[in-house]
């Protein structure tokens, strides 16, 4: 993301959230370099927190709010459209495994939110914020929790996802939907050459491990049969 983008959406931040104190766009801007903030070992204990975690929080939002990089807030209210705590924690363990950006990265947008705030478009004191992400940079970035403020102004909810998960939430939440109904699910992936249907079953291969999957081409060639002789033969 550009200068320009972070401080837009710095400022998006701070206006949606009015309550933000430093730390939490702190946190916004460390979940857009970092994403997940740590690896998911026991997706069946996460899927148990996801489910006592929305029941402690109540009637939960639905919002999907993008972060400056390639990673989302998912509130958990999206539990509310099907979408079961189990495959919500394999997504969120799979987003926590790819690859993320690195403290350069980091400190650029920190750069942008130290502009921001001695121009007078954070309403923060420059001299306290300077000590306080010099402290959180000599510290090595470690991990930050919301603000105390933040939380009682917005009962924070949600797990941090890849965008390439995130778009996937209404199929998955159709899925889950189908799979309480019935015991097995059948669906075909239809699509033109190239247009993503294999890296979508590999997807959703990887986020129900019990999927049997089936390429409509085994059906035709064999992966052993898919040789330069055999394409060359006219098809009668």
């Amino acid at each position: 993301m550009s200068p320009a983008s972070t401080e837009q959406f710095l400022l998006e931040q701070y206006t949606g959230h009015p309550a933000s104190q430093l730390q939490d766009l702190r946190k916004a801007l460390y979940q857009s370099v970092f994403g997940c903030e740590h690896l998911i070992a026991d997706t069946s204990a996460a899927a148990e927190g996801i489910r006592r975690e929305a029941a402690e929080a109540g009637p939960c939002s639905r919002e999907i709010e993008a972060l400056d990089g390639p990673w989302s807030r998912v509130q958990l209210g999206v539990l509310a459209d099907g979408l079961t705590p189990e495959t919500l924690s394999r997504m969120f363990a799979r987003s926590a495994a790819m690859s993320h950006g690195d403290a350069d990265a980091l400190q650029e947008k920190l750069t942008v939110l130290r502009r921001l705030i001695r121009s007078g478009a954070l309403p923060y004191s420059p001299a306290e914020a300077d000590a306080e992400l010099d402290d959180w940079r000599k510290n090595g970035f470690p991990v930050c929790r919301h603000s105390e403020e933040y939380r009682a102004a917005y009962r924070p909810a949600y797990r941090v996802l890849h965008r390439t998960y995130v778009r996937l939430l209404p199929l998955l939440a159709a899925i889950d939907q189908a799979l309480a109904e019935n015991p097995r699910v059948l669906l075909a992936i239809e699509g033109g050459a190239a247009s993503g249907k294999s890296t979508l079953a590999d997807l959703l291969t990887a986020i129900y491990p019990d999927t049997a999957l089936f390429h409509a081409d085994d059906f035709f060639l064999r992966p052993e049969q898919r040789t330069a002789a055999r394409y060359a033969q006219r098809q009668s």
